[in-house]
């Protein structure tokens, strides 16, 4: 792995960046400038928070392409990578080199509110839990969650949002399926956890 050119203090010391936003990258396509757009128009100050751009053996142009956003934005480093082809990998060297007290993850085809990650910071300045709880929402995971709700680890609840869907094919090219990330990999899902606590 080798990173950005720019030396690791060229922002403000670790201790006072909020928030690692961390985005693996293979060959972003045009969707990928709305999602630079979108953190250059953050309301969090920049000395709070870096993005890391994990870019996971795109190759040229994309090396080039990312050297220029990192260019003029000092809180945005380039982490080179080797091909892993699976977005896990970058996202695991992207929790090792951030320096943020929280970890975000976007994908490269993403985008931020202009506020997200200053109502996080609001958030947790005011002592508000708040996040994604991500799990297999399947009977165990629903317990789960009861649990949690239950013991008072997430405090006052303010809002829920639950998602629950299928990918559905009229059969004539593709069998009926759900959603790969939430079935075994015998039948031709997988599961990837992208969440970590710091």
């Amino acid at each position: 792995m080798s990173q950005s050119d720019r030396p690791e203090n060229s922002t403000d010391a670790g201790d006072s960046i909020r928030v690692s936003v961390v985005v693996p990258v293979f060959r972003p396509g045009p969707s990928f400038d709305d999602l630079i757009a979108s953190l250059d128009r953050q309301t969090l100050g920049t000395s709070a928070f870096e993005v890391l751009l994990c870019d996971d053996g795109s190759g040229e142009p994309t090396g080039a392409r990312l050297a220029a956003i990192a260019r003029d934005r000092p809180h945005v480093r380039v982490l080179s990578l080797e091909h892993s082809g699976w977005p896990g990998m970058p996202r695991n060297h992207g929790v090792d080199a951030a320096r943020g007290t929280y970890v975000q993850f976007v994908d490269q085809d993403d985008w931020l509110f202009d506020e997200a990650l200053e109502l996080a910071r609001l958030a947790q300045e005011a002592g508000i839990k708040n996040g994604v709880v991500h799990d297999k929402l399947y009977l165990p995971g629903l317990q789960k969650l009861r649990r949690l709700i239950d013991s008072g680890f997430f405090g006052r609840i303010l809002s829920v949002r639950g998602e629950f869907g299928y990918w559905v094919f009229e059969g004539d090219w593709q069998s009926a399926q759900r959603p790969s990330w939430n079935y075994r990999a015998e039948d031709g899902g997988g599961i990837e956890t992208i969440s970590y606590p710091r």
